[in-house]
């Protein structure tokens, strides 16, 4: 009798502890899909959250400077995470690519209205494609940034620009103190003293012309880039592509609106 008790004790206490493991099974196998379960929600935040950054710009209302901006977050991207060629990194995402069309099919008509005489010099291109590691506006902002440096800095030729028909006034005008004045609104803005024009009593129409002919190629570029940052551009929510692997944009296009 002893012995039969002290086996169905032994057998409680085996079914208990198999009780117990089957309890701990279960709950790591349900905290294991809860963790799995998680870690995809993640995943699906994260890739949510990159594309908010750039489904930001999918809208009508998206200015010019804007459009720098996008295209260095572009470039930082393709640098730094993506798989295109020059890129530095261990991640292999597929790169972005960012379409900007100021004019299509061979037309100028938009670009024209980025200039002041409808000679376009800065904006030679009607259709921007960033698709790498290499800016395409790079050439332009560096080219931008030395008229800058030239006149003093950005509030300077900014002022220097919006002043642009008060100070290059039409060569058949004949009138001394109009030149004069313009040469003095011109020296008021530039804060480079090498490049003000230096006047005097005896200072000649033709020697403020000649003094101020040199800066009006670069003021007349600056304007265009004024007026670009200035511009209206329209997402194409259609042209919106994602990877396959990863969920990521990997594509927008940007149409010229106007200019504001």
């Amino acid at each position: 009798m002893e012995n039969a008790s002290k086996a169905l004790i032994m057998a409680g206490g085996v079914l208990i502890a198999v009780l117990i493991i089957s309890v701990l099974i279960y709950a790591f196998n349900v905290f294991s899909e809860y963790q799995t379960s998680k870690d995809d929600l993640l995943k699906i935040e994260d890739t949510s959250k990159f594309n908010e950054r750039f489904t930001n710009y999918d809208r009508s209302n998206v200015k010019g400077f804007e459009m720098l901006s996008l295209i260095n977050q572009v470039i930082d991207y393709n640098k730094r995470r993506s798989s295109v060629l020059g890129a530095t990194n261990d991640e292999k995402y597929d790169p972005i690519k960012v379409v900007i069309k100021i004019d299509e099919g061979g037309s100028t008509d938009n670009r024209k209205k980025l200039t002041k005489d409808n000679t376009i010099r800065l904006f030679t291109q009607g259709t921007y494609t960033q698709s790498d590691t290499n800016n395409v506006f790079g050439s332009t902002i560096a080219s931008m940034q030395q008229i800058e440096m030239n006149f003093g800095g950005a509030t300077a030729t900014t002022n220097l620009t919006k002043s642009y028909d008060e100070i290059f006034l039409p060569d058949s005008e004949d009138d001394v103190l109009n030149w004069v004045s313009a040469a003095k609104k011109f020296n008021n803005y530039c804060e480079n003293s090498s490049y003000k024009i230096f006047l005097s009593d005896t200072t000649t129409i033709d020697e403020i012309k000649n003094g101020l002919r040199p800066h009006q190629e670069k003021l007349s570029k600056y304007y265009e880039y004024m007026q670009f940052k200035r511009s209206v551009f329209k997402s194409n929510s259609s042209k919106i592509t994602y990877s396959n692997e990863s969920g990521r944009i990997t594509g927008m296009e940007f149409n010229f609106v106007k200019i504001e």
